[in-house]
């Protein structure tokens, strides 16, 4: 398992079936969640490769209202910060930082968002 799936897994304990890889479908229901991997850094040691990664995913929260974009991007972020541990059965996850979050409002679909920056240290 990757942590991709791992995340997946473990996230889906804490907000349900509204939670989907890189894109929503045509028509979700909301409050909804979306999560992407940004970047995937390999720590180098000097003559070899560590199997340490730090892995940057991305959380859109989105709602028909602030409140609701507020709620479901709190309960992600409660369940991530500071995390360590065993994720989705197999993955050793050393720590979870937040490392942003941002509020949006988008004109055209008039959906709330907020984008939540988490970096993920753990095995490969």
């Amino acid at each position: 398992m990757d942590i991709g799936e791992a995340l997946y897994s473990y996230l889906s304990t804490y907000i349900g079936t509204r939670l989907y890889p890189d894109i929503l479908p045509q028509t979700p229901a909301y409050p909804a969640v979306t999560m992407q991997l940004i970047s995937r850094v390999r720590d180098h040691l000097f003559r070899f490769d560590s199997t340490l990664v730090k892995s940057r995913f991305q959380f859109s929260c989105f709602g028909l209202t602030r409140t609701s974009a507020k709620v479901v991007s709190k309960q992600i972020r409660l369940a991530l910060q500071n995390y360590s541990g065993v994720m989705g059965g197999s993955v050793i996850v050393s720590a979870v930082e937040i490392d942003g979050e941002v509020d949006n409002y988008e004109m055209d679909t008039r959906v709330y968002s907020t984008m939540l920056d988490f970096l993920i240290w753990h095995e490969e």
